[in-house]
C-alpha cells in the first residue's frame, strides 16, 4: 500500500516517510512534478501527499491534473500556503484535504487514514457491471472474463472478486490482508494461503504462462499488483 510524497524540501520528505512507514505504509518520493509522473506510469499510489510550491510548477494546476488522470487516487494537500482562498483552491482543484504546515503528526495521520476510509475503491465491483484493465474485461453478472483472442473464461464467484479487487486497483500493490479483507470478506491469517491459492487459480486461467504472469505480478515482500496496461 504506497503512499507518495511530492515534496521539493528533503527533510519534509525524511520525517513524513518516517512518520508514514511507522503506520505500515509503503513510502515512494518525489521532488518535482516531472519526478511524480514518472513513478506514476509504473505504480498507483493509495494517496498522494502534495505540495504547493514546486520547482517545475505548483501543487494546484498538478491536482487538477491528477483528477484528471488518475481520478481513484485520493490527494492531500500538504503545505504552508495558509490563506483560506489557498485552501478553497486546493479543494475547487480536486483534493481531499487540505493540511496545512505546521501540523501535529498524529492529526495528519488520522486525517490520512479518514481520506483513504472515505475513498477505498476496493468494493466499486458491487455497483459495476463491467470492468476493463487493457484486453480484458470482466463481467461481473455472468462470472465471465473476456481476453481479446481467447474463449471466454469461466470464474467462480471468490475469483471474480479477487480479480475485481484487482483490476479497480490496477497498479496498486495490495497485500494478503487487503485482498482477503475485502475480496473474501475473512480476517487473514498470516500462516494461511488462501490468498495465494487463489492467485495461482487465476493465473492458470488467465496468463499464458502462469509461471511468468504478465498480468497478476508477485511483489516479493508486499503482496500482488495487477500490472498496468502498457
Amino acid at each position: 500500500m504506497v503512499i507518495m510524497i511530492l515534496d521539493d524540501d528533503p527533510m519534509s520528505r525524511k520525517m513524513l516517510g518516517f512518520l508514514l512507514e511507522g503506520e505500515g505504509f509503503e513510502v515512494v518520493m518525489a521532488e518535482s512534478i516531472r519526478a511524480a509522473r514518472s513513478i506514476l506510469a509504473h505504480t498507483t499510489p493509495i494517496l498522494i501527499l502534495l505540495d504547493v510550491g514546486l520547482p517545475d510548477g505548483d501543487g494546484f494546476s498538478f491536482c487538477q491534473w491528477l483528477t484528471k488522470e488518475e481520478p481513484q487516487v485520493p490527494v492531500v494537500m500538504l503545505t504552508s500556503y495558509s490563506a483560506h482562498t489557498d485552501k478553497l483552491n486546493g479543494f475547487k482543484y480536486g483534493a481531499d484535504d487540505y493540511i496545512v504546515k505546521p501540523y501535529d503528526h498524529s492529526e495528519l495521520v488520522a486525517r490520512v487514514k479518514a481520506v483513504l476510509r472515505r475513498t477505498s475503491r476496493a468494493q466499486s465491483y458491487l455497483v459495476q457491471d463491467n470492468l476493463r484493465v487493457g484486453d480484458l474485461e470482466l463481467s461481473i453478472n455472468e462470472l465471465k472474463l473476456k481476453k481479446k483472442g481467447f474463449k471466454d473464461i469461466e470464474l467462480t464467484p471468490t475469483e471474480m472478486k479477487i480479480l475485481s479487487c484487482f483490476m479497480v486497483n490496477v497498479g496498486m500493490v495490495l497485500d494478503r490482508t487487503t485482498i482477503a479483507d475485502n475480496a473474501l470478506g475473512i480476517d487473514y491469517a498470516g500462516s494461511s494461503n488462501v490468498v495465494d491459492v487463489y492467485v495461482r487459480r487465476l493465473r492458470k486461467k488467465l496468463e499464458t504462462d502462469p509461471n511468468n504472469p504478465n498480468y497478476i505480478e508477485t511483489v516479493v515482500g508486499s503482496g500482488y499488483r495487477m500490472a498496468k496496461p502498457c
